[in-house]
């Protein structure tokens, strides 16, 4: 019987599910090819912005080609990690000699917020404390289910209907990245965010849809409202909205079950909704470094590093038969 202070949803496990590990990709391996870069402020709140960037000219790929671009946005903590937010940000992998050469050569961009503890132990990362919410944006029905969790804990107010100090900042670099590197193909740019970078993708494709062909919001802490989702969906812009359904951090409930059945309808919406988040030999992710601060079921971006494909060939997920990098090859 497992320890259920450990394991929350353990009581949902079959009886062939056996514990995993975080994933059995070597993502370390990746992260010395990207070069560290420092792009000075345009907003004195957000401050410099540190910035890594891998460049696929320097690791065999012609100089004279044209490459798609990948922003990826780490989740909270990440930036006190250094170059490990790249793998948290789910692009470490995409810097692997074998996701570069299905892909045909990809730069890759992983900028680092300026983060900070808040005096009640909470990390200011994309989403900040000062924000000001605005629910008036989201529909009754969404509203009914997101009120109780309001009441609940009042920091969820601020990641409702509210930018981003960073978003002039982050879409600022990305242009500046766009005139360093002018192989880049600005009409083929990938968005990842994961948890609280989940939050500053959908900022960004909200502000700026025709600025991406994709945007891919893992585990994403932010709820887009109906109108916001239908402004992405009016550029053309596709989403894939990846969650596990037993999320310990960002609550299904919460930033999923309002807006699943709009998902499942829109057409520019593709979704990755696995029962349990697995590493690549089928085990549930196990990610427990706090006693009692389960967050295995959060890291649905080791999912997507993986490829959407395990380890002996299967897949993730049916809908995506060549997995993660089929779906982006699309766009190419």
């Amino acid at each position: 019987m497992l320890d259920e202070t450990r394991y929350p949803w353990a009581k949902y496990m079959s009886s062939g599910d056996v514990i995993g590990k975080d994933h059995t990709y070597d993502s370390n391996a990746q992260l010395d090819k990207f070069e560290e870069k420092l792009f000075p402020a345009v907003s004195e709140r957000a401050g410099d912005i540190r910035y890594y960037v891998y460049d696929p000219t320097e690791h065999g790929f012609p100089k004279d080609g044209k490459y798609p671009l990948l922003f990826a946005l780490h989740g909270a903590n990440g930036s006190f990690q250094g170059r490990v937010a790249i793998d948290w940000a789910a692009a470490a992998m995409y810097a692997s000699p074998e996701y570069q050469e299905k892909l045909g050569g990809m730069y890759i961009v992983c900028p680092l917020a300026n983060e900070k503890m808040t005096d009640d132990g909470m990390i200011d990362s994309w989403p900040t404390s000062d924000a000001e919410g605005d629910i008036s944006i989201y529909t009754e029905e969404q509203l009914k289910k997101m009120r109780p969790f309001m009441e609940n804990d009042k920091r969820h107010f601020v990641r409702f209907g509210t930018d981003s100090i960073y978003s002039s900042s982050l879409y600022a670099l990305m242009h500046k990245v766009e005139e360093d590197y002018p192989l880049i193909d600005t009409e083929k740019v990938f968005l990842f965010g994961t948890s609280a970078g989940g939050y500053m993708a959908w900022r960004l494709v909200i502000n700026h849809p025709e600025d991406f062909a994709l945007a891919v919001v893992m585990a994403g802490a932010y709820l887009p409202a109906e109108q916001e989702l239908r402004k992405i969906e009016a550029a053309g812009t596709d989403v894939m909205v990846c969650h596990g359904c037993f999320d310990e951090l960002v609550n299904w409930d919460l930033f999923i079950e309002p807006n699943e059945k709009l998902y499942y309808t829109m057409p520019n919406v593709m979704t990755f909704f696995p029962g349990f988040v697995r590493d690549g030999a089928h085990g549930i992710i196990d990610v427990c470094n706090t006693p009692g601060r389960q967050q295995g079921q959060h890291c649905v971006n080791n999912c997507i590093q993986a490829n959407l494909i395990y380890d002996d060939g299967t897949l993730y997920d049916a809908q995506y038969p060549e997995g993660m990098i089929g779906v982006m090859k699309k766009y190419l």
